[in-house]
């Protein structure tokens, strides 16, 4: 589908993301005005499921909060009423939905207090919609923002129908079939229920909007897509043979066949242009949908018109052409190395939003893309290899392992293990970041003789193998005096392979240099190599 700005692209991507919805509603039902057939048909029409719960009772809420784990948009009314409840009430308070205060959010503020809580401790990014035919919608988020912040989970306020924490975004949106008796303030925001997919996705968008997380968003959706077609390309019983042939002759193949089909996503992603998401077009979207502040470099304005030419046109051309259009003359070569110098020390500065950069943006994704991602797996057990990053708790002190990955697994009797201490830095030349109670910028010394070595015993895989304890994945150390002697240390991050990798040629070069006492005269006149 074509776009013409950012909003409406990122409203697009959430759209094809969003799979299933779940809408709990007193008044669902086969006729009336909440028409389930006809609410199912709208989502339909959009190529989603659309679940509804008819609430009853408040036994009804628990099955709401477990259907909520598996819904990608969850749609609330404000005023559940139970069938004992109704029978108290005539037809007219019904149809206007206005009872007394007393059931006011009595069921939906608890309902959605528990899948903020759900969500928060699987660190799960979640949508609640509130869909009412209710006029008070800024007294009703607020109280709902009240009830949760009285339960310390201290949402904040994105707009005067909107609260959001971290990524979990509690929206109110109003039934448009009582739209004529709503204040034009509002009024804007009444939906009938063919409208209401298009706004659900609006409203997802504003969690995942963004360049990173619009591509992060379709890759999702592409390996959806594809599922099925994977599972054919490698749910073969003959495949299982070749691979156990495979693992039987190589040392290190735990994770072969993991890194094959992470390829194979990645081919994926290809072929289904997700990087038509970062398209020159979709760039000059970003810019303009976000209000590039100008920033001024050796007396030249930098706008979001010029950052828009360097990306179409290449930086040293935009930055030419621009100087030309601002001083009526050429660049030097000097004044334009200092431009450039200024985009390579601090570049995202001058895509800030509002100005307001942050070097630990710069800081967050260098992290991301220089270590491995567990995103706090449980079950996940790091190995010492080769670049597994460790801090020995007792003196606070880092350390880089430079162990092979073929001399890390297959282990039967206590190991050394190969490291290299990792220098803090306080400034801005560095090899490596970490992210531990903030982020850390560290040095490698690149001396063959700051190698150490620490014994450790394997495991009963022949690894050695972290465990969890203390809040933590740990290392105990082996001291051959006394085994209670040795030393805790604590996994801080793992180093991509290619980054790990990188290191260890530095310090192979290191390692492979030839010296020789030759005679001067040849010496001087040996070609440079």
């Amino acid at each position: 589908m074509m776009t013409t700005n950012f909003s409406d692209l990122s409203k697009n991507i959430a759209s094809n993301f969003i799979n299933s919805v779940l809408i709990a509603d007193d008044e669902a039902s086969y006729g009336g005005e909440f028409n389930t057939k006809d609410v199912v048909s709208a989502f339909a029409k959009h190529k989603k499921n659309c679940s509804i719960v008819k609430f009853d009772s408040e036994l009804d809420s628990e099955d709401i909060i477990l259907m909520d784990q598996n819904s990608d948009v969850t749609i609330l009314d404000w005023k559940l009423h139970s069938e004992e409840k109704k029978d108290d009430l005539d037809e007219k308070d019904l149809e206007d939905d206005a009872e007394s205060d007393d059931v006011r959010g009595k069921y939906t503020n608890p309902i959605i207090f528990n899948i903020v809580l759900n969500a928060l401790k699987e660190e799960k990014l979640k949508i609640i919609i509130i869909y009412t035919a209710e006029n008070g919608m800024v007294q009703i988020i607020d109280s709902i923002k009240d009830y949760l912040n009285e339960r310390d989970l201290n949402f904040e306020s994105i707009n005067d129908f909107t609260i959001q924490k971290d990524k979990i975004r509690i929206a109110i949106l109003g039934k448009r079939n009582h739209k004529e008796h709503r204040i034009a303030e509002i009024r804007d925001r009444a939906y009938s229920f063919d409208e209401l997919p298009d706004a659900i996705s609006r409203e997802f968008s504003y969690l995942t909007k963004g360049l990173l997380g619009n591509i992060v968003t379709k890759s999702i959706c592409s390996i959806r897509a594809h599922t099925f077609k994977l599972l054919n390309l490698y749910n073969s019983e003959n495949f299982d043979g070749s691979y156990l042939a495979h693992r039987s002759l190589t040392e290190n193949a735990q994770n072969f066949i993991v890194d094959q089909l992470k390829e194979t996503l990645a081919d994926l992603m290809i072929y289904d242009d997700v990087e038509k998401i970062v398209s020159h077009d979709n760039l000059s979207y970003w810019i303009d949908d976000n209000n590039i502040t100008s920033n001024t470099v050796e007396g030249f304005n930098v706008n979001g018109e010029v950052l828009k030419d360097v990306i179409m046109k290449g930086f040293d051309n935009a930055i030419k052409e621009h100087w030309r259009m601002q001083t009526d003359s050429d660049i030097s070569g000097k004044k334009l190395q200092k431009i450039r110098k200024s985009f390579q020390i601090d570049g995202s500065r001058f895509f800030s939003k509002k100005g307001n950069y942050d070097v630990n943006n710069d800081l967050g994704f260098s992290f991301i893309t220089q270590n491995k991602i567990t995103l706090n797996n449980k079950s996940f057990k790091p190995i010492l290899q080769l670049g597994t990053i460790i801090q020995n708790l007792t003196r606070g002190n880092y350390y880089l392992c430079l162990q092979p990955k073929c001399d890390s697994v297959r282990l039967k009797e206590v190991t050394n293990i190969l490291f290299v201490p990792m220098i803090e830095s306080e400034d801005n030349q560095f090899d490596i970041i970490i992210n531990h109670d903030g982020y850390k910028k560290f040095r490698l010394n690149y001396l063959v003789s700051d190698f150490i070595t620490i014994p450790f015993a394997p495991t009963e895989k022949e690894t050695i193998s972290g465990f969890h304890k203390y809040n933590r994945i740990n290392f105990y150390s082996y001291c051959e005096e006394n085994k209670d002697y040795g030393s805790w240390y604590k996994w801080i991050t793992e180093l991509k392979d290619n980054q790990a990798q990188r290191i260890v040629h530095a310090y192979s070069v290191k390692l492979s240099r030839v010296g020789l006492d030759d005679y001067e005269w040849l010496r001087n006149h040996l070609s440079k190599q």
